[in-house]
């Protein structure tokens, strides 16, 4: 099940009008705006009227807090109507500083705390950091680690919250390079590399939009909150499908999510390299991360044998990009099929949540077509090459998502 800290920064999020990423998370955080992490979901949510507001269940802060995070609706009423939401630059000059946006209630999407069941079950603590005029903060942190999330509530005839810091967002990464998920790692381990891909893909994503610029960084940003939509209908499906499974259940969750987040994080490295003006740290790619390039002995890994075999053979961009074509177009009728099955054998709501997951997925194609579109348009041969093999690596690594999602349902 994903953590009370992730879940919650799920839900702040906000959209833009103008315009892409676990899996731990096939959801992180959809990407919002400019300092928005790419774990930040981007939903509307009903305005509470003040005259419909609930009672203040305390006047003091911890009795306040405690109610507070037990009720989404006391949640709604109890917060202002502009929130900002931050997190930690850790790259900012001189020193690590917020960064800070402003984000409409209504772009939140509620509950922004997790309650007190799941808090005793990630290991939270509730601790009182500071009073500055009319303003208190708290902080949810896991003892001992850089784990917390940062709420403070304006003192008027109640408490009212009126900004969220999440640190972890922007945190720098470890320096490994990722990892492949290792057959039969324990689930601790698999936690713990789930954990190690959202701060490497959440990095990666905000070097990448802190570097470009106009109308490449908009469809990145758009592009990001499609990635983090396709995660909600992906984990309410897989809920509902291996939530009754026990541990290998839970097992297949934890893979899936992995799994998601660092294919998402090698794919905006992949568009990081043909940026130009555009550099990530060396120590954020994956093992298997590469690009295409204009080496004609080029072979994309991680595709079908065929591929590897076409490539092999190939001379030049023309039969490249052939080889390629072919490669899509194969994973494409091989999804297809595989999704057809699946829907086959699902039943009522079951089917529903995986159609709505699928449309989700067909969205996200187009806006990650629109983001690369921006950034490979003017490189010529390269970038076509390059975004057919984005496309067939897409279609591949979903219908891997459907096939595992298949074995576990009965015929």
């Amino acid at each position: 099940m994903e953590s009370a800290l992730r879940k919650t920064r799920h839900a702040i999020a906000h959209s833009r009008p103008s315009r892409l990423g676990l899996v731990a998370l096939l959801a992180f955080f959809v990407g919002a705006c400019d300092a928005t992490p790419p774990a930040a979901v981007s939903s509307s949510s009903t305005t509470t009227s003040p005259s419909a507001a609930p009672a203040c269940p305390a006047t003091d802060l911890a009795g306040f807090v405690a109610a507070f995070a037990e009720s989404p609706a006391l949640q709604k009423a109890y917060t202002a109507p502009v929130v900002e939401t931050a997190f930690i630059d850790w790259n900012a000059q001189p020193e690590p500083a917020e960064s800070v946006e402003k984000t409409p209630r209504d772009a939140l999407r509620f509950p922004v705390m997790p309650n007190r069941a799941r808090q005793q079950a990630e290991g939270l603590r509730y601790r009182e950091i500071g009073t500055e005029g009319e303003r208190s903060t708290i902080t949810l942190e896991v003892p001992d680690t850089d784990a917390q999330l940062r709420y403070t509530f304006r003192r008027d005839a109640c408490w009212t919250l009126v900004k969220i810091v999440d640190p972890a967002f922007g945190k720098g990464f470890g320096g490994e390079a990722a990892q492949a998920i290792t057959p039969g790692a324990a689930d601790g381990d698999l936690t713990k590399e789930r954990a190690r891909q959202d701060v490497r893909l959440n990095t990666i994503y905000q070097q990448l939009i802190g570097q470009l610029q106009g109308e490449r960084r908009e469809r990145i940003v758009a592009a990001q909150r499609a990635w983090v939509q396709l995660q909600e209908k992906d984990d309410t499906f897989e809920a509902s499908l291996l939530d009754g499974l026990g541990p290998t259940g839970h097992r297949q969750k934890l893979e899936n999510k992995t799994s998601a987040i660092a294919q998402r994080a090698d794919l905006l490295v992949s568009i990081a390299d043909f940026a130009g003006d555009v550099k990530v740290d060396d120590a954020l790619r994956g093992p298997r991360t590469q690009a295409v390039s204009n080496d004609d002995n080029y072979v994309p890994q991680g595709l079908s044998d065929a591929l590897t075999k076409c490539m092999s053979n190939a001379t030049g961009t023309l039969a490249q990009a052939e080889c390629l074509t072919d490669e899509r177009e194969r994973q494409d009728a091989r999804l297809n099929k595989v999704y057809k099955q699946l829907i086959g054998r699902l039943q009522a709501e079951d089917r529903e949540r995986m159609v709505a997951a699928q449309r989700a997925w067909v969205q996200l194609q187009q806006s990650d077509g629109d983001a690369r579109e921006s950034i490979l348009y003017d490189i010529g041969q390269v970038g076509s090459l390059q975004s057919v093999e984005n496309d067939a690596r897409a279609i591949r690594q979903r219908a891997d998502l459907l096939e595992r999602h298949l074995k576990m349902v009965k015929p």
